[in-house]
């Protein structure tokens, strides 16, 4: 296996010195071989034609901070606790920009698989921000490959029955802590957040929430935004989707949902479930990221995971910074690093030696090569 493993990226740009040792040092999955075996190629070709606005990146790359931070490694409260040390260069969440004026309202775990769901409220945008976390332990991992499907218990469509679970298992705690939310905060916009496995839960509590399960102060704009997110239901339940968005619009404008659902080079788990298997995605705006660059997929290639893109509408003045893509860099940024820098700092600190600052910052220089 590791063979054929190496031999998938054989063709591929060279690495730098900086990005051999990144990719070395990688321990989590990033799916690139079940991208390579499942992901089906779209015929169409990415252009600087597709490129989405710069503020759009923006907006997403704000918006992941949360669905990463969501997954709690490290300990949500923990980050958010102490944010001016996490924030500084070196240290786990440097370049977290978003998540500097950000306030931690709840952090809990649902009931069925301790799923990890989070609320802040960020005061510059008034936004409240429901974020979703990814697989971190083995329950989890059970429940995201039982793809057996159920009905919703209302309205249309089919629903994966172990990211349903995992949904119910938390449900009556998200909404109860976005009722609190409203009540105690000036919160203008809903953000609902998620990356992988909290991609797919993000989709189903957006499901109640245009569906009127979760009430929200009447004309409330909702934003949906996934990363690497799965598929989760079928052709019904993407069409139900679709419905409940339009009536939401026709109700409160054009602007009062945007669904922004992004997948990423060599990242597998977006062609999870097979469509063979009688799943769909339900996003109605698709996006592909490659090379720090995000482009619009057309919806009728919605399904696809692998695109060609244009040479022209790249950044050809630098490198690449994940050129390999993966389940784990989205957004720019890279969740690898993050982990292992706060593994080495809880380390470190947990040493209660003196200097564990410096030898903190002199172990990740050894560990990335950077100065």
């Amino acid at each position: 296996m590791g063979s054929l493993f190496r031999s998938l990226f054989a063709a591929e740009e060279e690495l730098t010195p900086t990005q051999k040792l990144m990719y070395a040092s990688e321990k989590l999955n990033n799916f690139r071989l079940i991208s390579r075996l499942c992901a089906t190629r779209s015929s169409y070709t990415l252009t600087a034609n597709d490129l989405a606005p710069a503020d759009l990146y923006v907006v997403l790359a704000d918006l992941g901070e949360f669905a990463q931070i969501a997954s709690n490694i490290p300990e949500t409260q923990y980050v958010f606790d102490n944010k001016d040390m996490l924030l500084q260069r070196k240290y786990p969440f440097e370049g977290f920009e978003a998540l500097r004026d950000a306030e931690l309202l709840s952090a809990f775990k649902g009931t069925v698989a301790a799923a990890p769901v989070i609320t802040v409220y960020r005061p510059g945008t008034k936004q409240l921000v429901v974020g979703f976390g990814g697989t971190t332990n083995i329950m989890q991992t059970l429940y995201d490959i039982y793809p057996v499907r159920r009905r919703l218990p209302y309205g249309n469509g089919c629903v994966h029955s172990g990211f349903y679970a995992m949904y119910k298992g938390c449900r009556d705690q998200v909404i109860d802590a976005v009722r609190q939310a409203f009540d105690g905060h000036d919160v203008q916009e809903l953000a609902i957040v998620g990356h992988s496995m909290g991609g797919a839960l993000s989709y189903l509590f957006a499901v109640d929430v245009l569906a009127g399960q979760c009430p929200l102060p009447a004309g409330t704009p909702v934003t949906v935004a996934t990363y690497g997110c799965p598929r989760l239901g079928d052709a019904a339940l993407s069409q139900f989707w679709r419905q409940f968005v339009a009536q939401y619009q026709a109700a409160n404008g054009e602007a009062s949902v945007k669904d922004f659902s992004v997948k990423g080079l060599n990242d597998g788990v977006p062609s999870l479930p097979p469509v063979s298997w009688g799943y769909r995605h339900i996003a109605c705006t698709p996006f592909y990221f490659y090379h720090g660059r995000l482009f619009h997929i057309p919806a009728a290639e919605a399904e696809h995971g692998v695109f060609t893109v244009e040479k022209d509408a790249l950044d050809q003045t630098r490198i690449p910074d994940h050129p390999r893509g993966g389940h784990n860099y989205y957004n720019g940024r890279d969740t690898e690093k993050v982990v292992r820098r706060a593994y080495w700092l809880d380390r470190m600190i947990s040493e209660q030696s003196s200097g564990w600052q410096e030898k903190y910052l002199a172990k990740i220089a050894e560990l990335e090569q950077v100065k």
